[in-house]
């Protein structure tokens, strides 16, 4: 019994440690390497399998930083927050008034 308990807590903690981020790096990100007429494509999770619900434009350099995880970087654009493939992002700066 005590070693199921165990192994379900370590399970549990490894999963919540993936699923949360840090905030090191950047307070704001770029868009890069996507095409100018294509978009980034904000997720529910950070897997390209899960939902998308929002489309970040190639041009954005506002995009608030909450923390990467592993190739995962859970953002905010225009209030939504969701989780982008960190590989399309880079280093960006904001206006005194963000999207």
């Amino acid at each position: 019994m005590t070693q199921i308990l165990t192994q379900l807590l370590l399970a549990f903690f490894i999963s919540t440690s993936f699923l949360s981020a840090t905030a090191d790096g950047p307070d704001y990100f770029a868009v890069r390497d996507v095409a100018y007429n294509d978009v980034l494509w904000m997720h529910t999770r950070p897997d390209y399998r899960s939902k998308r619900i929002q489309g970040i434009p190639a041009n954005v350099s506002c995009i608030k930083n909450f923390g990467c995880s592993h190739r995962w970087c859970k953002v905010s654009y225009k209030g939504i927050i969701g989780w982008v493939n960190g590989r399309y992002l880079g280093e960006g700066g904001c206006p005194s008034k963000p999207y």
